[in-house]
């Protein structure tokens, strides 16, 4: 069956999360360093193609009053690249507090945020814009 893969595209990491098959629940998937849209892309498609996906959601960010950040220009050129190379759809979703609720849901699991750790923030967040938009569907 079909599952959904969410992005939180950063300058330095892309946060994986991924969906279960039916889709109703999503979960961290992985965290690929971003060397340039092309890797990135390819990896995603390889994803794509190992896990059946049928639909990608990408966290678009944007200020806290909702007008568009510098970061917002970055992650709508990634988008306009991957529809350039992929063919299923790919939505928006708004991440505004991802990597907040991200990192206060590791710490509630007493996990620090360290450098190490950045990785999983970046996939922690993916999760959160994945299960929003799957709840939206609902």
């Amino acid at each position: 069956m079909p599952r959904y893969i969410a992005l939180d595209y950063g300058n330095k990491r892309v946060g994986i999360a991924i969906s279960d098959e039916i889709p109703l629940f999503a979960s961290p998937y992985k965290t690929i360093i971003n060397e340039g849209h092309t890797p990135v892309i390819n990896t995603i498609t390889e994803i794509i193609e190992k896990e059946n996906v049928e639909r990608i959601v990408v966290g678009l960010p944007s200020y806290y009053d909702g007008e568009e950040s510098p970061q917002t220009l970055i992650v709508k050129s990634f988008i306009e690249e991957l529809e350039k190379r992929i063919e299923i759809p790919i939505v928006t979703y708004d991440e505004r507090y991802s990597s907040q609720e991200a990192i206060a849901h590791l710490k509630n699991k007493k996990q620090k945020a360290t450098h190490k750790k950045k990785g999983l923030i970046d996939q922690m967040a993916a999760t959160i814009i994945l299960q929003g938009y799957l709840d939206s569907l609902k």
